[in-house]
């Protein structure tokens, strides 16, 4: 957007030098409509040809059609430029409103990335407070294994070997199903982190990949 805007930039640049050299040759050339010299040319040739002269009037009307003829090429590249200095204005003014909305748009598209940039930054600490509870969850565990390790031989005397066996076995089984759940909820955080990230950018997402979200509690 950025590098469309700058090239417009660029072409207003350059016709704005051209309407300067126009500008510049008008002031150098010589004023005068070449459609009135003609019609002046041809009314002075009529009563010429149609009215009794002396020979100093002849002479007179002859001489103001010579010079009137010598005027036209300075009239008609005259209105040549006027034409190409309004044409060149026209042109200007055209550029000056494309530039004018691109502008625009960069300043609204910079609006809506600082937007989104705040977004993400929210996104990124609910991402770390789950985390965090994973961690905590993780730190729970181990505590709780440690206390296991430390308290069998007092379950070994207090239940015997068999019963403990059987402790024993349910509490793996226990530890296997909270393993288990936790790497479930660390498949979902991730994969909600890429699902959020293609809804942010305004991609259109399931029903299934909102679940997911819901669940990860990023929405």
């Amino acid at each position: 957007m950025r590098q469309k805007r700058d090239g417009k930039k660029e072409e207003i640049a350059k016709l704005k030098e051209n309407l300067s050299a126009i500008k510049a040759k008008l002031s150098q050339a010589g004023a005068g409509n070449p459609m009135a010299i003609h019609e002046q040319i041809e009314r002075l040739e009529w009563f010429q040809q149609t009215e009794s002269l002396s020979a100093k009037e002849e002479k007179e009307f002859s001489k103001k059609i010579k010079d009137l003829r010598k005027q036209l090429p300075e009239a008609k590249e005259f209105q040549g430029l006027l034409m190409e200095l309004a044409e060149t204005r026209k042109a200007l003014g055209k550029l000056i409103d494309e530039e004018k909305a691109l502008h625009e748009k960069v300043v609204e598209h910079s609006r809506k990335a600082d937007h989104l940039h705040k977004d993400l930054l929210q996104d990124s600490r609910k991402i770390g407070d789950v985390q965090k509870s994973i961690s905590t969850a993780m730190t729970l565990l181990k505590e709780k294994e440690t206390d296991a390790g430390e308290k069998h031989g007092q379950l070994v005397k207090a239940v015997g070997e068999r019963k403990l066996h059987e402790m024993e076995q349910r509490q793996r089984h226990q530890a296997e199903e909270t393993r288990h759940l936790q790497a479930q909820q660390n498949k979902i955080v991730e994969k909600a982190k890429k699902i959020y990230g293609r809804f942010k950018s305004g991609e259109k997402i399931s029903t299934d990949e909102l679940l997911v979200l819901s669940e990860s509690g990023l929405l």
